[in-house]
């Protein structure tokens, strides 16, 4: 791609970015505000600490509703921005160099944040006199994102959807030559895969993977607005393909391992939807913000290390030194912005240099 319209591609698509800054905050405050409160004994459990007793903060009731899931709008967002961008990245390297950079822009990150959060548990087991309950071979799993074809723990509680990135990532190289050709029916052929997955699989493979299929035809949505992005898709036939896409998605979260959730968390995945479908339509209006910029180039490392950092600095806050638990969320909201902030700075950037120097070469 002539660096001209890189720069002019690039222009355009700064709304992608800064809802990824966008998504990260809202996977952050909803962990924060809810799930750190309605799942103590898991938290408590994860961070080797004693769990915290008491009514939950009004704040968990008013700030996200039973209709909305901040979590899960984040993590719908984070997937539409993926299936929107990686055929960008496609089109610039053969298939060995767009995998090569994608685990240089996965795995470095990946690995320091996590090797951060696991000496944190450490420190809490240490200083609560509380054991570790993830032994090395979790570990293991974790670091390879492999966990999902065993036990499906993932030690820091988020990074089950980077084993869901992996393997679009993989399925994006498999149908390469179709999707810089715009082709629709390869991205129906995964969806009708991922139905059929759910249908026949039930109880054979581990619930995580079938998921994970679902997950991968909800990136496709944003695959669909790339092409519409290329002029290669007129809007009627956009349209269509995501109204073919999500009705698979719903399909599979309705009969799959996941239903209790139906059908109140896979309404935020069409929330998301109707938000990067409006943020696209107003793409020409979308400027550098310093703020939103700033969210998007930590919203990675942000993303790995908010839990687990925040979880252990909120229960030591507020168990050890007493603090009330709005402060100590506010505190562990710093520290973890700090951590993310470092890890962008150390790693990440230099990890995106390297993945970028290894797309060069064509097919």
């Amino acid at each position: 791609m002539p660096d001209s319209l890189e720069r002019m591609v690039h222009s355009r698509i700064i709304f992608a970015n800064q809802l990824r800054g966008i998504a990260a905050l809202c996977v952050v405050l909803i962990h924060y505000a809810v799930a750190y409160q309605i799942m103590q004994p898991t938290v408590a459990w994860v961070i080797a600490a004693p769990p915290l007793t008491g009514p939950i903060s009004p704040v968990a009731r008013w700030l996200f509703p039973y209709w909305l899931d901040g979590g899960a709008f984040g993590v719908a967002l984070f997937f539409l921005i993926s299936g929107f961008v990686i055929p960008l990245s496609l089109d610039r390297s053969t298939r060995g160099g767009f995998l090569a950079a994608r685990f240089l822009r996965i795995y470095p990150t990946f690995w320091l944040g996590l090797t951060v959060q696991w000496l944190l548990i450490g420190a809490s087991a240490a200083y609560w006199h509380r054991p570790i309950v993830f032994g090395w071979p979790v570990f293991i799993r974790n670091a390879l994102l492999v966990n999902t074809w065993f036990d499906g723990i993932s030690v820091d509680l988020v990074s089950w959807t980077l084993n869901v990135e992996i393997k679009f990532y993989l399925i994006m190289a498999l149908l390469k030559p179709y999707v810089l050709a715009s082709r629709i029916w390869p991205l129906f052929g995964v969806g009708v895969f991922a139905v059929a997955l759910t249908l026949l699989e039930a109880g054979r493979l581990p619930p995580q993977l079938v998921q994970e299929a679902m997950f991968i035809t909800y990136m496709l949505i944003g695959t669909l607005f790339q092409y519409h992005f290329r002029k290669a898709l007129s809007t009627l036939r956009l349209l269509a393909g995501c109204a073919v896409l999500l009705t698979m998605g719903a399909l599979c979260w309705a009969l799959g391992p996941d239903a209790i959730a139906w059908p109140y968390k896979p309404a935020n995945y069409l929330y998301a939807s109707v938000v990067f479908g409006i943020t696209y339509i107003l793409r020409d209006r979308f400027r550098p913000s310093p703020i939103l910029d700033a969210a998007a180039a930590i919203s990675y490392p942000l993303y790995l290390v908010h839990s687990l950092v925040g979880f252990t600095v909120m229960t030591f806050l507020i168990a050890a030194w007493g603090l009330t638990y709005v402060v100590a969320a506010g505190f562990a909201f710093v520290i973890s912005i700090a951590i993310a902030s470092l890890l962008h700075i150390t790693i990440e950037q230099a990890s995106v240099r390297l993945g970028r120097s290894v797309t060069h070469s064509k097919e």
